[in-house]
């Protein structure tokens, strides 16, 4: 049997920046019902024998508020409010104390133990001092939880850890709320989002607290926020730890009784947009006639994360012969085991009957869905409405809209269908931006970008709720332009114009300055954190203008950006406002590793130290996702050195390794540099040849078997080797 245990890698991208976490905030970073780790594509993790007698093993300490005895009860608890799901065979069973007090101590072999230890360990945090080393004091984390140990070859849970933040909450029923949250997660639930939004205020799109829907008002109480939620609610009661419809389907999901799908209705669908499906797709089913308490939802492609993409969802669970609407509805923000789209492709609207539902139709005019037991109700599809060109765009202040472009364009080395466009005076690739705060870190080590103008611009006057200006786009069969016109900074100063076009022909990007009345401001474009070394310094960008005396007249604003660069850029300020009536220009930018075919021990490049793939101008790269190993060689090392390598930039989740010239693994790293990055110092034990290798989270045999996620798991990284 092959386990593989969680590491602090696991800890930070799976639990707290991805699902796992609560958090104390009234902000949205949300998801909707679904499995939070994945075996494969259609297959999540799941405890063994339909999840019936779990394991945990209680701290010994106390939590906070709570004796441990109250606390061990407190526990029990909580996960009998799942047990007592009727429609679910997941159980729980308490298989002993742990052998000890778990503190900021001896913390870290619950959290990674390495192995399958038979615990799975439920941690009274005391006093705070496991999530103050976690994640800093006063983080808001009120606790963590998810399988810790899974069996690959089985799609098996062997074990589970849950962490729990004692002097976070100081009441008994805020602490049982928290708990059965988070052994939602070490059930392997996601989060999922239904209510809990609108009782925070979102009243975007077809919300049902819109009595022109039929709906009644929202609840006075919120007895209707779903259990699995990811913010808890002080000050009121939230009653979490009683699952609702949307907990209640997704837990019998993965774990059903026999009679669980043909007792109770389905409807399933595929979510589009000109024939191109999308994942990430929050979409929410409620009954007519009790819209808050039997509604559920799910998020597109969340049976497979969102790799290979798609665009299905499945709502289970749902109650025969009730009448349901079925809509998509944006979640603000958030961080999620299913990438989120954060901008939709057009208006959030309803599902509309067969024929009707075409992308051209009524966005908030719906078709009710009745739900017959043992009978899914297929097809119950969603076509995005495109935006319309030349219509302002709703990008509202700091937000953004994506848009299908009537052609694929190529922007550093990769194709996209699609383009956001941001409030804020920019066009990105393959995620939008609400960055507000124009800043050199965000532009090289954001998402690829073209920004006419970066900077806090307010189409939408945040005090009034009026436009400002406007924000729309233009499309011919060979070019898409996006315009900013008389936008204001923000809240409602001055007017800027301007423009960005994209051309199918000739490949390039090309942005048109108009006239600018911001005293600050970024221009230029990018090629995002998986393509620029992050180092590159900005430009006069005046200096590159055509100078050729004769064409001057014609083209004195035309300035030509040179192909070769990942980015260029200007910074500008009120003293160097040069820039109006510009055009710039660029033409599609290419770059590969010179270095590559270097993927084995036997190909490595020889090198000359000092080393740094930056200054000798070089391209590094991990391609294809995971897959990739860089190998390069060095001679002559000598007895006593110390040899140092590092990854210095790059949004690749980079492991490094040194082997011996008996192509012996002598030490690797995974996180010893900045963030992601790796660094390692290493004593020479003899003289002779050695090689540096440079691969994936967690590749740490370097045999191509790394990350294949599409943020960490491919892109550009500079390699600094050296010797003391």
């Amino acid at each position: 049997m092959t386990t593989v245990a969680p590491t602090m890698k696991n800890l930070t991208k799976m639990w707290a920046a991805i699902v796992g976490v609560t958090l104390i905030s009234l902000a949205l970073t949300t998801e909707a019902g679904g499995p939070l780790f994945l075996c494969g594509p259609g297959d999540p993790f799941l405890w063994p024998n339909g999840g019936t007698n779990i394991p945990f093993n209680p701290d010994q300490g106390d939590l906070g508020i709570l004796s441990n005895a109250d606390a061990t009860a407190a526990v029990a608890d909580a996960f009998q409010a799942w047990e007592d799901v009727a429609t679910s065979t997941a159980s729980y069973a308490n298989a002993g104390t742990l052998p000890v007090d778990v503190d900021e101590t001896n913390f870290f072999f619950f959290l990674f133990p390495g192995v399958q230890d038979n615990l799975s360990p439920i941690v009274f945090d005391d006093d705070g001092a496991i999530f103050n080393l976690l994640f800093g004091p006063d983080s808001g984390v009120l606790g963590f939880a998810g399988p810790d140990v899974l069996d690959p070859a089985e799609c098996a849970i062997r074990e589970g850890a849950a962490f729990l933040n004692g002097p976070a909450i100081g009441t008994l029923e805020g602490l049982l709320d928290l708990m059965v949250h988070e052994f939602g997660h070490y059930t392997n639930l996601d989060h999922t989002v239904v209510n809990g939004q609108i009782f925070i205020g979102d009243s975007t799109g077809p919300t049902p607290d819109n009595a022109t829907f039929g709906f009644p008002p929202f609840p006075d109480g919120v007895e209707v926020i779903e259990t699995m939620y990811p913010f808890q609610f002080f000050g009121v009661d939230q009653l979490s730890r009683t699952p609702d419809r949307d907990d209640i389907a997704i837990l019998s999901t993965l774990y059903p009784e026999p009679d669980f799908f043909a007792t109770t209705g389905t409807i399933t669908g595929t979510i589009s947009i000109r024939e191109i499906e999308l994942s990430g797709v929050n979409v929410i089913a409620r009954n007519l006639a009790d819209p808050f308490g039997d509604a559920a939802s799910a998020i597109s492609g969340d049976f497979t994360q969102g790799s290979p993409p798609n665009g299905t969802y499945t709502i289970n669970g749902l109650t025969p012969g009730a009448e349901y609407a079925v809509f998509v509805d944006g979640i603000l923000a958030g961080g999620f085991s299913t990438p989120l789209r954060l901008a939709f492709p057009g208006p959030e609207e309803f599902h509309n009957a067969v024929g009707i539902e075409s992308g051209t139709d009524d966005p908030l005019a719906f078709d009710a869905v009745t739900v017959v037991a043992g009978s899914p109700s297929d097809d119950i599809d969603v076509i995005f409405n495109p935006f319309l060109a030349n219509t302002p765009l709703p990008v509202g202040e700091d937000g953004s809209v994506e848009v299908f472009l009537p052609f694929q364009v190529r922007h550093c080395n990769q194709q996209y269908d699609s383009v956001f466009i941001n409030a804020n005076g920019n066009l990105s690739f393959g995620t939008p931006d609400f960055q507000f705060i124009e800043n050199i870190p965000g532009f090289l080590g954001g998402p690829p970008r073209v920004a006419g103008l970066w900077r806090d611009l307010s189409p939408f006057n945040f005090f009034t709720g009026e436009p400002q200006g406007s924000v729309s786009f233009a499309e011919t069969r060979d070019t898409f332009t996006a315009h900013w016109r008389d936008v204001p900074e923000f809240p409602d100063f001055g007017s800027n114009s301007f423009s960005i076009t994209l051309n199918r022909l000739s490949g390039s990007f090309g942005i048109r300055i108009r006239s600018l009345t911001a005293a600050n401001g970024l221009v230029g474009f990018s090629c995002g954190a998986a393509v620029t070394s992050q180092f590159e310094q900005e430009s006069d960008l005046s200096t590159f203008v055509m100078s050729n005396p004769r064409l001057r007249p014609l083209n004195r604003d035309i300035a030509f950006l040179p192909i070769d660069k990942p980015a260029i850029f200007e910074l500008f300020d009120n003293d160097d406002r040069d820039l109006s009536r510009m055009r710039l220009v660029s033409t599609p930018i290419w770059f590969f590793d010179r270095f590559e075919r270097n993927n084995s021990l036997r190909r490595a490049t020889l090198i000359r130290l000092p080393f740094n793939t930056l200054l000798e101008t070089q391209f590094t790269e991990i391609r294809p996702a995971g897959r990739d190993v860089d190998f390069f060689k060095i001679d002559n090392l000598k007895t006593g050195q110390t040899l140092v390598a590092e990854t210095l930039s790059g949004q690749i989740d980079s492991v490094l390794g040194v082997f011996d010239a008996a192509r012996n693994l002598l030490v690797a790293d995974d996180d010893g540099g900045s963030g992601l990055l790796s660094r390692i110092a290493f004593r020479i034990p003899a003289d002779g040849t050695y090689f540096i290798a440079v691969s994936t989270f967690p590749d740490f045999g370097f045999l191509g078997s790394g990350n294949t996620d599409p943020t960490f798991g491919v892109g550009r990284y500079v390699l600094d080797v050296e010797t003391f």
